[in-house]
């Protein structure tokens, strides 16, 4: 928190000082938090407030400082941790306005920390907290309006929207958060009319561009959603969710490269934001059926490596483990993938594709018995596409269950026609039935789509010539 940690002192230890050191650090401290807020730059300032509460934990306006620049580079979970030193050094403050201000402040904070965590629930309770001791703040009554929209609760969220009248003050920025509620609401054409009636009346926020732009994904203008999210960058250079947004709709418009350049152009912003580090491992997991050899090994290590980042940071846990797993399992990596599946697994709500990536490991290991129970288990809850019945069919063939295999393989096949392995394990399991003609066909076929597929040409040597 403070840049030299030898100098940096904790509660405790600023009161074992004696009233010269603690006037003098106090100084200190209130110099490098004026220093801070003239700075232009966030990542900058953000050094001075850490210094400052570094030099003085008791000093309530530096850790509000700290926390609020904190949230809005994106690093919403120090943000709110940030925020119990604005607890702690509450009583402080130099006189009970000022310590009335800081609170409505700390909530307003934690309240949008927490909305942009997902965490609704806690946002609508420190708004409302919030609102108790400052019940004119508009922007206060928007985030609510927000809140109740993202816990479904649109009919609350309408009446409090209603509180902006026409030709008032925010609302223009009332119709704004509409546009949000009848997104959420799959009113997409109401949202469109709500955003161009905001716009129409002079807002230009940086959060109504990524709110148009995230309309526009839902409309399927991935190139329009494009335009949205750069503008909403013109305004706030600062806005990671509108950076993050930007490479999403790149990506659906098919310009790969760009986005991964806008990942890393967040990341050298923001080097903490998570949701950057985990889109960047998507974008290098889908390149991974594409490649092979050294190459796959080195994309693969690399989105190994921004899904650990993505850990750290505890975001979207349940995805990231599961992706990660998959990854591993490409990479043969077996025992890291079964590791991360296990902590999935666990729950009896575990999804069902995490138990096909399980099985699939098992199935790898030789462990069939097991294999055949998780991938029937991923078939009951739900995930039933053609990688499981594939899968499913060769372990049925490898434990020579072959009707059943024949069965699966044949489904799989039916659901996806471009699986070549699949369609050589289902030559194997005919040629073991001891129906060699249908066998011919199947293998004819997986030639047809794939003459140069080794496992294919292997399975010709083996049937012989036709």
């Amino acid at each position: 928190m403070y840049r030299d940690r030898r100098d940096s002192l904790g509660f405790a230890a600023f009161r074992q000082l004696d009233e010269a050191g603690q006037r003098e650090r106090r100084s200190l401290a209130k110099t490098r938090l004026a220093q801070g807020r003239d700075r232009d730059r966030p990542r900058r300032a953000l050094d001075d407030f850490a210094t400052a509460v570094g030099l003085c934990p008791y000093y309530p306006d530096a850790w509000l400082h700290y926390a609020e620049t904190a949230i809005k580079l994106g690093n919403y979970v120090t943000g709110r941790y940030l925020l119990h030193g604005v607890e702690r050094s509450l009583k402080f403050a130099r006189n009970e306005k000022q310590q009335k201000k800081i609170a409505a402040d700390f909530y307003l904070l934690d309240a949008v920390a927490s909305y942009n965590l997902h965490d609704f629930e806690r946002s609508l309770y420190s708004v409302d907290n919030c609102l108790v001791l400052r019940s004119g703040d508009l922007d206060a009554r928007l985030l609510r309006a927000r809140c109740l929209v993202e816990l479904d609760r649109y009919d609350e969220a309408r009446e409090e929207l209603e509180n902006f009248r026409f030709g008032e003050s925010h609302w223009a920025q009332a119709q704004a958060v509409r546009g949000v509620l009848e997104m959420n609401a799959g009113n997409l054409e109401r949202a469109d009319r709500a955003f161009s009636e905001a716009w129409e009346y002079g807002v230009r926020s940086a959060v109504m561009e990524n709110d148009r732009g995230r309309l526009r994904l839902m409309q399927e203008r991935p190139k329009d959603a494009v335009q949205h999210f750069k503008r909403a960058l013109r305004i706030q250079p600062t806005l990671m969710e509108a950076r993050n947004n930007l490479a999403v709709a790149l990506r659906r418009s098919g310009r790969d490269d760009e986005a991964e350049a806008v990942l890393h152009a967040a990341l050298r912003v923001n080097p903490d934001y998570a949701p950057a580090h985990f889109n960047l491992a998507e974008l290098y997991r889908a390149r991974l059926n594409s490649l092979h050899g050294e190459q796959l090994r080195r994309v693969a290590e690399e989105a190994r490596r921004e899904y650990d980042i993505t850990l750290d940071h505890h975001y979207r846990t349940k995805k990231v483990l599961e992706h990660r797993a998959w990854v591993a399992l490409k990479l043969g990596d077996l025992e890291s993938a079964e590791k991360d599946l296990l902590r999935l697994a666990g729950s009896d709500d575990a999804d069902g594709r995490v138990l096909f990536l399980l099985g699939r490991t098992k199935k790898e290991q030789g462990e069939l018995r097991i294999a055949e129970q998780l991938l029937r288990m991923a078939i009951d809850r739900g995930y039933a596409g053609a990688d499981v019945h594939s899968d499913l069919g060769e372990v049925l063939l490898r434990r020579k269950d072959l009707l059943a295999a024949r069965s699966e393989l044949e489904t799989a096949i039916r659901l996806d026609g471009s699986l070549i392995a699949t369609r050589v394990n289902l030559c194997e399991t005919l040629m073991e039935m001891g129906e060699r003609t249908e066998a011919e066909r199947v293998l004819r076929e997986a030639e047809t789509l794939a003459p140069d597929d080794p496992a294919v040409q292997e399975q010709r040597r083996l049937l012989g010539e036709p």
